[in-house]
C-alpha cells in the first residue's frame, strides 16, 4: 500500500533509486527528521506524542520494514534480519501547541529505526526523527539525508533540503499514517477504500 510522499517516498522509492549508484556499498543510512508541530493532536497522539514515553517506546504504529523491505529487494539484496524500534524525545520544559500543552516528562517526539541486515552482511538503516520543539527554540536541522558507504568504489552523500521539510499541509501526513496504521488491522479479502477510515471522495 502507497498511502504518501512523505515519509512514504523518501524512505522507499527515493533511497531505492540513488544506492545503485554506489557500486560496491556496504552500509544504507537514511535519515528524515519531522517536525510534528504542525500535525493535528490526534495524529500526534496516535504516534504517542504527548503521553508517557514507555507507552510510546512500546508501539509502532507506523513501521518502516515495509518501506525497508522495499529498498532491499529494489537493490537485488535478500533481507536475513529486521530490527525496528523507537526512543521517546522528552524535554523538561512544557511544549506550547496551539492545541495543548505537552508537559515535562512526557514524549515530545521520537527516533524510529529500522535497520535491515541482508544475508550477505549488508545493511539498510531508516531513521525518522520526529519531534514537536518549543517556538521558542531555535530552527532545527530538518534536512534529508543518505549516506552510503563501502568499497573503493562506493560511496555517496545525498542532502535534499527545501520548502517541504516544513510540512506545509499537515493533512497529508495526517492521511498517510492514518491508512499505513489501519491497513494493518484489515483482515486478508477484498476491501474499498472506506474499510481503512478515509472519506471516499463524491
Amino acid at each position: 500500500v502507497a498511502a504518501g510522499l512523505h515519509p512514504g517516498f523518501f524512505f522507499d522509492v527515493l533511497p531505492a533509486t540513488l544506492i545503485p549508484v554506489a557500486a560496491g556499498w556496504q552500509t544504507v543510512e537514511v535519515r528524515k527528521p519531522s517536525s510534528a508541530a504542525s500535525w493535528p493532536k490526534g495524529t500526534r497522539h496516535m504516534q504517542g506524542i504527548g503521553g508517557e514515553p514507555a507507552r510510546l517506546e512500546a508501539e509502532l504504529p507506523y513501521p518502516m520494514e515495509s518501506s525497508a523491505r522495499l529498498v532491499v529487494e529494489a537493490v537485488g539484496g535478500v533481507v536475513g534480519t529486521i530490527d525496528e524500534s523507537r526512543t521517546a524525545v522528552v524535554r523538561d520544559i512544557p511544549i506550547r501547541l496551539d492545541d495543548e500543552v505537552i508537559e515535562p516528562g512526557l514524549a515530545t517526539g521520537y527516533r524510529q529505526e529500522c535497520r535491515a541486515t541482508l544475508e550477505d552482511g549488508r545493511t539498510v538503516t531508516l531513521t525518522w526523527d520526529v519531534v514537536v520543539d518549543d517556538p521558542s527554540d531555535p530552527p532545527r536541522d530538518r534536512a534529508y539525508r543518505v549516506e552510503v558507504t563501502g568499497g573503493p568504489a562506493a560511496g555517496m552523500h545525498v542532502t535534499i533540503d527545501g520548502d517541504f521539510t516544513s510540512d506545509p499541509y499537515p493533512a497529508t501526513v495526517e492521511r498517510m499514517l492514518h491508512v499505513a496504521a489501519a491497513v494493518r488491522r484489515l483482515g486478508p479479502g477484498v476491501h474499498v477504500v472506506t474499510d481503512a477510515g478515509v472519506s471516499r471522495s463524491a
